[in-house]
């Protein structure tokens, strides 16, 4: 669910986020701007097919080919070149 999604990157992020992150939105003055970034990162992530894109509202659903780029990233460094030697 997208409110567990962002707290999870709310507790790795909040020692990153500035004062002008934490500010509300003009639009929301619940919604701090980190927050309406993030829902922008998802939009973009739902554009390079890393994400479903009618998955349930609220819900943000990682696809197949999220799940392997994920995987890479998440490799030791080195690893991916060890494999292709």
């Amino acid at each position: 669910p997208c409110r567990e999604v962002l707290q999870r990157v709310y507790e790795r992020m909040e020692k990153r986020l500035s004062a002008h992150d934490r500010e509300p939105i003009r639009s929301d003055p619940n919604e701090p701007r980190w927050r309406k970034n993030a829902h922008w990162c998802r939009l973009r992530l739902v554009h390079d097919g890393l994400l479903v894109h009618d998955s349930q509202r609220g819900i943000w659903k990682i696809t197949e080919r999220g799940r392997q780029e994920l995987a890479r990233l998440c490799e030791p460094e080195g690893a991916a070149k060890e494999e292709s030697e």
